[in-house]
């Protein structure tokens, strides 16, 4: 299942809405200006046949996930051509006279996207030591769901965020972005996530976390807005099917390693994190889902 959605602010803002400013004890103020996360992996995907360099970039893999739930791939298989293409496409779609041959490039971007996250995902089946395709046969990743989002200059980014800080809720996220406004929250602060050419940022989400008994760590992160330059990115998220259920797997729990979530269905999760959205409730879901083990 596929999906796209497309949301973008006024092309032209001369001052800031008075609908997307923050009440004043949200607003990032001079949080805005963070410095450079320069430890965030950068992972090449190229010489996943050598044996030796196969578990490597598993092992590099897992530890970027324990680390920061996020890291970037380069030489991961999808042209630089249709990725450059792609993002073209997006930064002026709206003014585009033919829909219909756009979408067909849509198309092939999100088939090429969807196969990088299959092989990232078989390497994360390596690294926790399940079977390879334990998500696909468990339709923990059936859902794919394609979102861009453009942010045009803003007068004044203390006042309103991009996006609030928060953690995605599906599988596994795919990010593109064309300039730097992505923060990750990491040690106790925010951190920028500078753009690669031609490299996808991979954003460890929560029912990876849960089913991963916490061996990996869903990232918390931001976006913000800046006062010179347009931003637009394009987020692929791989999710389960509303119906599944998500729950640790059973081989990833033991005496020494005992089970930190409850078993649910998605769509329950789903709904809830929709009500806490829309209730500015500021709370995260995946912590209503940990079992108490004191």
């Amino acid at each position: 299942m596929s999906t796209l959605l497309l949301s973008s602010w006024s092309r032209e803002v001369q001052s800031v809405p008075a609908n997307y400013v923050f009440p004043k004890d949200k607003r990032p103020g001079g949080d805005i200006e963070v410095p450079v996360c320069k430890d965030l992996p950068v992972i090449d995907l190229s010489q996943l046949d050598g044996i030796d360099h196969r578990v490597k970039i598993v092992q590099q893999i897992m530890k970027a996930n324990r680390d920061f739930g996020m890291f970037q791939v380069i030489n991961h298989g999808v042209s630089e051509e249709l990725v450059d293409e792609t993002m073209t496409l997006f930064k002026e779609f709206f003014n585009m006279p033919t829909e219909d041959n756009a979408m067909e490039l849509v198309g092939s971007y999100s088939m090429e996207v969807r196969k990088l996250s299959s092989r990232i995902l078989d390497l994360i089946c390596e690294g926790l030591g399940v079977e390879l395709g334990y998500f696909g046969r468990n339709e923990l990743c059936k859902r794919q769901t394609l979102i861009v989002h453009h942010y045009p200059p803003c007068p004044d980014p203390s006042l309103v965020l991009g996006i609030c800080s928060h953690t995605d809720i599906n599988l596994l996220t795919l990010l593109q972005q064309d300039i730097s406004g992505l923060q990750i929250f990491k040690d106790g602060q925010w951190l920028g996530v500078e753009p690669i050419p031609n490299g996808f940022v991979i954003n460890i989400s929560d029912q990876l976390e849960i089913i991963s008994n916490g061996k990996l760590r869903s990232a918390l992160h931001r976006v913000v807005t800046n006062t010179s330059v347009a931003r637009t990115c394009i987020n692929t998220f791989i999710g389960p099917s509303l119906e599944s259920i998500i729950e640790p797997e059973k081989a990833l729990v033991s005496a020494s390693e005992p089970q930190l979530f409850r078993s649910f269905r998605f769509k329950e999760y789903f709904d809830i994190n929709t009500a806490n959205l829309r209730e500015a409730k500021g709370t995260w879901t995946l912590e209503a889902y940990k079992l108490d083990l004191v």
